[in-house]
């Protein structure tokens, strides 16, 4: 896939989606204002599921191509993101439904005592 990958260290701080989706239009410039935008936003899902529910270290990595985004985001927990069931009367929790809808590919990739939770898009 195009380039070397993008890397950096996350704490577990409420900006740092914000700080996450900076590094996703970094490494994207140039690129489909659209496939950029659906990055971006689901980079900001997944770095808030690894705050709010992963363990120890958080390492993003984005990996860009001309026609494609490859983001990862690592954590020290085992346990995999849920597709949550719909329910309108509970607020939130439907994260891992938006990635799924938006992303041509995602996935979990697990290593002893951790996990990369990923997507594509195009």
């Amino acid at each position: 896939m195009g380039n070397n990958p993008v890397r950096m260290a996350l704490t577990r701080s409420g900006t740092e989606s914000r700080r996450a989706r900076g590094l996703v239009s970094g490494a994207c410039a140039g690129l489909p204002e659209a496939l950029v935008d659906d990055a971006r936003l689901l980079t900001a899902e997944l770095v808030s599921n690894a705050i709010r529910y992963g363990t120890g270290h958080i390492e993003m990595r984005v990996q860009a191509a001309p026609d494609q985004v490859l983001v990862e985001v690592l954590d020290q927990s085992i346990e995999e993101p849920k597709l949550l069931p719909l329910d309108p009367e509970r607020p939130g929790g439907n994260g891992m439904r938006v990635v799924e809808a938006i992303a041509h590919q995602w996935g979990v990739t697990h290593f002893p005592n951790a996990k990369s939770v990923w997507f594509v898009v195009r």
